[in-house]
């Protein structure tokens, strides 16, 4: 059969400008699939059919490439199409997004040469599968922060369409990408995603495990809250501070009683001041009787032993008081801001004003 002999475009430019000249030449590769049987010749159209790309993604043309794809396509799905077309057509869409193409376009990318976002996402939703794999190795490779957010950008619509393409780029050595795939996992927003996340929660590096507190915290599932428990009694205060936000997320019953009930464990008045504060104040969350008298219980709780981590305690409760600004707690404040221990009076004083600001901001608002 006849072949096109093997040429680069780049040296053809003035021959192939333009939208109808690409158009011309990929006419002509088009038609020849339906006349090769043969695999040499098949390899030699390929060639072809990358140049073409390749010319085309350095011109911002991802229109042709999608009239391309788009055409290849409704090859496959016409049932009247040869066996050996369809696998040639099925070939040639694969090869679109492969790691050549999509590294192309990273460069791009990285270089400042941004493309149209729905003339983009048109061009990603013709190709393949295996461009998702192709698009989270990128995401190791580039060295722009815009490149990177265009690309996650991309990952979030095609696991939009199926999470199952995204979900193994949790497996990269690469800590940044884990995190990136991550983030994405969270904005796409899929339950589904919840058991792999918390495997990543196991993950050696803290910066992959706090973005994974914080994709789970944002599923607002009961589960998840089950799923972080352990994670409030970690080695590393890092780690339990991001599991505790991501109880706040969830904002569910069960982790304001996961909550209450680590406060509640006898250990947890040994705890350092500032993250003893930490955790009452996530219970602001949630401005229910059930906090409330958690934690006024707290401010009247007396102890023969440990006096001074109790009194710190009862700081820590006062402050959420404060938080939560019920003007019931005024009461119970005033009686320990005389209190002989300066914390849990100062603590008592500033939670005062901050629930009479509160009532304030209210009557005038009425």
């Amino acid at each position: 059969m006849f072949l096109i002999k093997t040429f680069e475009l780049s040296k053809f430019e003035n021959v192939v400008l333009g939208e109808d000249k690409i158009d011309k030449l990929i006419n002509i590769l088009t038609e020849l699939l339906y006349e090769t049987d043969n695999s040499e010749d098949y390899t030699n159209i390929t060639n072809h059919f990358l140049n073409c790309f390749d010319y085309a993604l350095t011109h911002d043309n991802f229109a042709v490439i999608v009239k391309t794809l788009s055409s290849l396509r409704e090859i496959v799905n016409d049932s009247s199409s040869k066996e050996s077309l369809k696998k040639n057509a099925k070939k040639t869409i694969y090869i679109a997004g492969s790691s050549r193409i999509v590294s192309h376009i990273g460069t791009l990318l990285d270089k400042g040469q941004i493309p149209d976002r729905n003339e983009f996402n048109r061009f990603i939703e013709t190709l393949d599968t295996n461009a998702a794999a192709s698009l989270i190795r990128l995401l190791g490779s580039l060295e722009t922060i815009r490149a990177r957010k265009y690309i996650i950008e991309t990952l979030v619509s095609i696991g939009n369409r199926d999470i199952s393409l995204v979900l193994s780029g949790l497996k990269d050595s690469k800590w940044y990408v884990a995190r990136n795939i991550i983030y994405i996992l969270r904005k796409i927003n899929n339950t589904s995603a919840l058991e792999p996340l918390t495997q990543m929660i196991k993950h050696p590096d803290i910066r992959v495990k706090k973005e994974a507190f914080k994709a789970i915290g944002s599923l607002g599932r009961a589960k998840a809250a089950f799923i972080l428990t352990d994670s409030l009694e970690d080695a590393d205060i890092e780690v339990r501070k991001a599991a505790l936000h991501a109880m706040k997320d969830i904002g569910s019953e069960s982790a304001k009683r996961t909550i209450m009930d680590h406060i509640s464990k006898k250990q947890f008045i040994d705890t350092a001041l500032e993250e003893k504060k930490f955790f009452y104040s996530t219970l602001a969350k949630w401005k229910d009787p059930e906090v409330y008298r958690f934690l006024t219980d707290t401010m009247s709780r007396k102890k023969l032993w440990k006096k001074t981590r109790n009194d710190e305690s009862r700081a820590c409760a006062a402050y959420c008081l404060g938080l939560l600004g019920d003007g019931n707690a005024v009461q119970l404040l005033q009686k320990y801001k005389a209190s002989g221990n300066k914390k849990l009076s100062d603590i008592s004083s500033e939670s005062i004003r901050s629930i009479e600001r509160v009532h304030q901001k209210r009557s005038r608002d009425q």
